[in-house]
């Protein structure tokens, strides 16, 4: 199964009305939504708002978010179950909620105070939020472990986005005294990695079903990141091999969740290149050509399709050249019979990328009287000509 990027759209501004009309008269409409969640927007400062969907299942830069720069506005957001959204400006810092189909958020952003209000009509963030006594248990080893220190916090922007960012250390002391507890810590993680949802078939609601699949994948993408980090800040890489060898890289079942991109670019990079970059150039450079035609060595089925899908992008963006991206998708084409995706692909990426560079590599000529041509009209020109041109 492919992954695919959700994409979003900004609809409906009612002129003339106060904040109070305007917010009722789309609550009136909410019914005519089913799959829509709406987010409302009283902004009375000079920042945009941002939104980010955590859960969309694809590469998600800050490209893709949905930004408003409105004061009053009303947004959005096309969804098929529960997500996670993020919430951003430039005066607060961001906050996270789920929402589910048929839910109505309300932001109000003020110089002092973000206020996120949501109808929450499945109550997805309590229900995601709980934490079972398994969990708890494993939170409270990880934070032996790992430390943040909140006194070093180091505030930080981008162009739509105030954050904070608060460093962490591992404490290697506790290992050397206490290895075994160590050993406890990352063989719940790895339980936590490839934990199967349980049905909620009794229930017969689907829609509580999705929510608890989704809380699922944010525990299983809770320990991918704490393993990665109790290898990095207790430099002990045979955790690596733990997550290598566990099953979210044995079966298809999680491939269908949202975090399934970052999985496989870990993969990827660390192991089947493990780790190479070629740092001699301006930008790092990682050969995904390379990756491509090393993965059926260790991934196979729906997994290896969707990792050589990914290679297949990056190879663009890592400055591949056209010639080169066309061969191995000529060659996915071949090995999975997938026309679908390669018409997609050259739709997304390659008939673009003809353009830019149609209009990058052309070269504008001045002649002495000053009249402007291109080279490439001029070698157009020159077919139907006996002209002879001197270019200096």
């Amino acid at each position: 199964m492919r992954l695919q990027k959700i994409h979003f759209f900004a609809f409906t501004v009612l002129f003339g009305c106060s904040k109070t009309e305007v917010n009722d008269a789309i609550i009136k409409d909410l019914d005519l939504l089913p799959n829509q969640a709406l987010i409302i927007i009283n902004n009375s400062t000079d920042s945009p708002i941002s939104i980010d969907l955590l859960d969309s299942g694809w590469n998600q830069s800050i490209d893709g978010w949905l930004t408003s720069y409105k004061e009053i506005d009303t947004l959005a957001l096309k969804l098929n179950r529960s997500t996670r959204i993020s919430i951003h400006s430039l005066v607060r810092f961001q906050e996270t909620r789920f929402v589910s189909p048929g839910d109505t958020l309300t932001v109000n952003l003020s110089s002092s105070v973000m206020q996120v209000e949501s109808t929450d009509r499945l109550n997805a963030q309590k229900l995601i939020k709980e934490r079972s006594e398994t969990l708890l248990e494993t939170d409270s080893l990880y934070n032996l472990f790992i430390r943040a220190d909140s006194s070093m916090a180091m505030r930080g922007s981008n162009d739509l986005s105030l954050f904070l960012s608060i460093p962490v250390f591992g404490d290697k002391s506790l290992v050397k005294s206490n290895p075994a507890l160590l050993d406890e810590l990352v063989n719940r993680l790895i339980d936590q990695l490839e934990m199967i949802p349980a049905s909620l078939t009794e229930i017969n609601n689907p829609e509580l079903e999705a929510i608890q699949s989704l809380k699922y994948e944010i525990n299983r993408e809770e320990a991918f990141i704490r393993l990665r980090l109790l290898t990095s800040q207790l430099n002990r890489p045979e955790i690596l091999d733990k997550i290598f060898s566990s099953n979210l890289y044995k079966t298809d079942e999680f491939i269908k969740g949202p975090f399934a991109y970052g999985y496989l670019v870990f993969f990827i990079k660390n192991y089947v290149l493990q780790g190479m970059e070629d740092r001699s150039r301006n930008q790092a450079y990682v050969d995904y050509k390379l990756a491509y035609d090393k993965l059926p060595n260790t991934l196979e089925g729906e997994l290896l399709k969707t990792a050589q899908e990914i290679c297949l992008e990056k190879m663009l963006e890592y400055g591949e050249s056209q010639i080169i991206v066309g061969k191995y998708l000529n060659k996915f084409l071949a090995e999975h019979k997938d026309s679908a995706f390669v018409e997609s692909f050259e739709n997304r990426f390659l008939l673009a990328y003809k353009e830019q560079i149609k209009a990058t590599v052309d070269l504008v000529l001045m002649s002495n009287s000053g009249a402007m041509l291109s080279l490439s009209e001029l070698v157009k020109e020159a077919t139907d000509s006996t002209q002879l041109f001197y270019i200096d």
